[in-house]
Parts: structure tokens; C-alpha cells; sequence
């Protein structure tokens, strides 16, 4: 192992360590400029572990959960991930993760402390979908110190499980969401008419099952008037580090065309005249919207982006506009979210007898068992439905 020396350079102090030989000639690293010996000593120790470890800044067998976990957040995460995944996950790590685990070495944690600390979420009353993201990052991040980082020989995460009786239920209940029946549709719909702001991002929702982030991001060159088509290539999404809305593919690079009614088409053919009509009367004090990495959604820089919706002076209306609309349904519907209105549309075609296939395409799910969830949570409503209705028929 390299030894660290120093030695005086004038007035200061240098450090120096021998680093791997290049092309069999040996090589030194020196830093200088330090006040006192001890000062170079010191500094160079931290060098030459930072070296030893390949760049990282610390010992593994030092390294607490707390900065490992930081570390993987900067080192896989960031170049991996998108940006709202990533405030997700050091949320839950910020929360949940370092508050329980953080100060324990990584090379000690068990299976047994991770197990507690999922079993405490359970006896929490965390929901589920809380329990297997914290399940998922620990799992994830764990993996990542096997490999490539051999930091730790084996992840003690492969030991932990949900508890049984929590996981059964929760997995029973992953894609089980109240269906909006269409007195409360109507009631929606009258409470929030054409011309208010969340209006065509919930039709769009409830007729052609987008997503939240899909329905506010659709634009005009995205619409097909001819074919009677939308295309949906994007989504909006708040970057929680640079404050802005930004442009991403649809989850799951769900990209798609998908077919839409008469109605929604005749919708958006009046939209299309309105905007027409505001872009005349406001004339130069009509807001044009222009989209770039750095800045997201924006009003000065970058290219110009044309949304459906947008306010009458073609300002920007930004998916959380959701929250009021959610808050002032719930006083009549209190278990909605934007996410029932995607989930009807499935079960209204599934009802209709429609291809799996096609609703499993139509709606970006990422396989068809998520279509197949919902379809047998229908099929044994409808079973239900056919006992009550035997029952009836020979009373």
C-alpha cells in the first residue's frame, strides 16, 4: 500500500502518494499548500482513500446508510432515473428510510433491521403503495452495493417480505378503484362545464383514459382531425430541484395513437376555433408558450408549444389545478381522484365487451395483466350481480 509523505515546498507544505504505474513508468500524486505538516498529512490521507476507492470520498466499511443511500441517489439514480422519481425517492429516504436505518454502517445492516422497519410501516398504517416504494428503493439500492460497487456481499433485502396477511390484501387491492357511475359523471361535469380549467383534461380522462401528466400535455400537432385520432407521446411532470413543469415520455414509454369519439372531436373542433378567436382579440398580449430543458414550460425562451388547454389569454394551466377540482368533488364524491376517471373509461369498455388487447393498448398499461386486474375485479362484480338477480328471479 502507498505510504503518504510530505515535504516542504517554501513557506508550504506538500503531501505526496505513488499512484499505479502507467506504461510502467511510476507515477505520484501531490497536492501542496498547506499551512502546517499536519494540515498536508491530513489532507493527503483523505486523497489517497478517495484513490484507493476510485474516486468515492469515503471508506465503505466506514459508510453509513444515511451517505450510501445519498451516494446511489447521485450515482445511479440521477443518470437513470427522472427527475420526479428521483424527489419520490429521496422523500421516502428523507422520511421513512434514514430516520430508522440511516445510522447504522451499511456493511452491518441486516435483514432483520430491514424487516422492522417494514413490519413498523405495516403496523403504521402506511398505505401499501408507501410500504413497496420504501420496499422497492431499499431493495434497489442494496442490489447496487453487490454489484458493481462490492460494498457488501450479498443484499440482506432478499430475506424481507411484506408481511403476509398486509401483502395479500394490498396486492388484492393494487388496481381496485371505485368506478364513477354517471349520475356523479354528470355531476362533475355540471359542477366544472366548458370554459373552466379542469373541464377538458377530465373529458379527455374519462373518454380516452389518460393519465394526468398525458391529459394536460396533449398539444394540437398531436391531434388528428382527419383520422379522428390523438396521438399521445408526452407527459408534464414538476421538477422538484429546478421548480418548473417539464416535458417526459409517457410513463412506462407508453407512447400511443389512440381513437377518439364524435364527441370529443366536436369538442375540440369548437376549442380550436375559441383559441383562434382569443389569439385575434388579444392580439399581442396573448400569451405564447415556449418549452426547453433548462427552463421547462415557459413564457420567453425556447420552442413555441401549442396546448390544447390553456386559459383564455393562452395562459398555462398545470396539472395541479387537479388538487381544488379533487377537493371541491369530494364534497359529493369522496373517493375520487383524476386516476377514477382513467379507471371508468377502462371498465366502461371492458364492459362493452371490448378486446383486452385494445384497452390494454389504448390505455399505455405496461402489460395485460394490469388490463386483466381490473377485467376480473368487473367479472366478479358482475358474478355478484348474477347471484343477487337468481336469487330474484325464483323468490
Amino acid at each position: 500500500m502507498a505510504e503518504i509523505n510530505a515535504r516542504k515546498r517554501g513557506r508550504r507544505w506538500e503531501y505526496y502518494f505513488e499512484v499505479a504505474r502507467v506504461k510502467g513508468k511510476r507515477k505520484r500524486f501531490s497536492k501542496g499548500g498547506f499551512t502546517t505538516k499536519a494540515d498536508a498529512l491530513s489532507a493527503g490521507t483523505k486523497a489517497m482513500n478517495e484513490y484507493l476507492n476510485a474516486g468515492t470520498v469515503f471508506v465503505p466499511k466506514e459508510l453509513s446508510v444515511s451517505d450510501y443511500m445519498d451516494y446511489w441517489i447521485e450515482m445511479y439514480c440521477r443518470p437513470n432515473l427522472k427527475p420526479s422519481t428521483i424527489a419520490s425517492y429521496k422523500k421516502y429516504i428523507r422520511l421513512h428510510i434514514s430516520p430508522k436505518i440511516g445510522h447504522y454502517l451499511l456493511t452491518s445492516i441486516s435483514a432483520e433491521q430491514l424487516q422492522s422497519l417494514i413490519n413498523d410501516l405495516v403496523s403504521e398504517g402506511f398505505s401499501k403503495n408507501t410500504i413497496i416504494s420504501i420496499k422497492g428503493i431499499l431493495s434497489s439500492s442494496l442490489n447496487y452495493a453487490v454489484q458493481p460497487l462490492h460494498y457488501i456481499q450479498t443484499s440482506p433485502m432478499v430475506y424481507v417480505k411484506i408481511p403476509k396477511g398486509s401483502r395479500s390484501s394490498f396486492k388484492a387491492s393494487l388496481y381496485v378503484r371505485d368506478v364513477i357511475e354517471e349520475d356523479v359523471i354528470n355531476k362533475i361535469f355540471e359542477r366544472f362545464p366548458k370554459g373552466t380549467s379542469p373541464y377538458l383534461p377530465m373529458m379527455l380522462a374519462y373518454h380516452c383514459g389518460l393519465r394526468l401528466g398525458e391529459a394536460f400535455a396533449v398539444t394540437w400537432d398531436n391531434v388528428d382531425f382527419d383520422n379522428k385520432t390523438i396521438t399521445i407521446d408526452k407527459q408534464l411532470q414538476w421538477h422538484d430541484e429546478k421548480k418548473v413543469w417539464y416535458l417526459t415520455p409517457p410513463k412506462y414509454n407508453s407512447s400511443r395513437i389512440i381513437d377518439i369519439d364524435q364527441f370529443v372531436l366536436n369538442l375540440l373542433n369548437e376549442l380550436r376555433a375559441e383559441q383562434a378567436a382569443n389569439k385575434e382579440f388579444y392580439d399581442e398580449f396573448y400569451t405564447t408558450l415556449h418549452y426547453n430543458e433548462q427552463d421547462g414550460i415557459n413564457t420567453s425562451s425556447g420552442e413555441v408549444i401549442d396546448f390544447i388547454n390553456v386559459y383564455e389569454n393562452g395562459g398555462f394551466i398545470q396539472p395541479r389545478t387537479m388538487q381544488h377540482t379533487s377537493t371541491v368533488i369530494h364534497e359529493f364524491c369522496p373517493t375520487f381522484n383524476f386516476h377514477s376517471l382513467r379507471h371508468t373509461h377502462c371498465t366502461r369498455l371492458l364492459e362493452a365487451g371490448l378486446p383486452l388487447k385494445y384497452v390494454q393498448e389504448r390505455l399505455g398499461h405496461k402489460n395485460i395483466n394490469v388490463t386483466m386486474n381490473i377485467y376480473n375485479h368487473l367479472t366478479r362484480n358482475q358474478a355478484e350481480q348474477g347471484k343477487k338477480a337468481l336469487e330474484d328471479v325464483f323468490k
